[in-house]
């Protein structure tokens, strides 16, 4: 069973089971597909010069499609008309949302990143029941878990998915020649060489996407060595913070497992 958020602002669509706003109203999810499977896998086919056969090149995974399909029954016909017009306005401008999936056998919460991928499509059944269609897209399709917050040495975290984990560190404090952060396992080092001053702030490292900011503004330029880590499936990491004449200096992890 899986109870699925955010799809209708203010509702909760449950699976195999009634849920709503309140007892009076029935909301059911019958369906959610392309949410458990792999998803589609992007590949390069580049041709063997005069022999047979294509080069052997990895694949990447494309972006996933999500559909939801579903029954409500509401007390009036006021209050299914006022959940059709929020149905269709939802997500409907192009805006990202985010589908929140939380299965109740492992009591794992998921989020997907998604855009509305067809226009929502809800149809009046009967005199108050109400049939529902969203079809969305995830330009990435891996599902990411509930981030965990590390604020205390040695800093471990362990990636509980099955894809490759992605880290967050915030460093705060004053260090007047910068400061490295260092893998205990593998020795990689990520070293932040001009002095910093993140008593108001902290300096924010994202591993996945390499960015280097400070209350907004980008100082990837302070950060001259970045052997950046890979918390593999399954897999654990702990760092070390350290600056030279550091003054409070503070290091917190955040990591998020991911689903494939």
């Amino acid at each position: 069973m899986s109870t699925v958020d955010g799809l209708v602002a203010g509702l909760t669509l449950t699976t195999g089971a009634s849920y709503g706003l309140d007892p009076a109203v029935d909301i059911v999810l019958t369906g959610l597909d392309g949410w458990d499977g792999g998803g589609s896998i992007r590949r390069m086919s580049t041709p063997r010069l005069n022999a047979p056969g294509d080069f052997a090149e990895r694949g990447y995974r494309g972006a996933r499609l999500v559909s939801a399909t579903g029954e409500a029954t509401f007390p009036t016909r006021a209050q299914a008309a006022r959940f059709m017009l929020d149905a269709v306005a939802d997500l409907a401008d192009g805006e990202a949302g985010v589908l929140t999936v939380h299965n109740t056998d492992l009591n794992l919460t998921m989020h997907l990143p998604v855009y509305l991928d067809e226009v929502a499509d809800v149809k009046l059944t009967g005199e108050t029941d109400v049939s529902f269609s969203f079809d969305m897209i995830a330009p990435d399709p891996l599902k990411l878990g509930v981030p965990e917050l590390v604020a205390v040495w040695p800093y471990s975290w362990t990636n509980t998915g099955t894809a490759t984990g992605r880290l967050v560190f915030q460093v705060a404090g004053v260090f007047p020649h910068g400061f490295t952060i260092t893998e205990t396992l593998t020795g990689a080092v990520l070293a932040y060489t001009t002095s910093f001053d993140g008593t108001a702030a902290p300096l924010v490292i994202d591993v996945t996407t390499g960015r280097v900011t400070h209350a907004g503004f980008n100082l990837a330029a302070g950060l001259t060595t970045r052997e950046w880590t890979r918390v593999l499936p399954g897999q654990s990491a702990a760092f070390d913070l350290f600056g030279v004449d550091a003054t409070n200096p503070q290091l917190i992890l955040k990591g998020t497992s991911t689903w494939h």
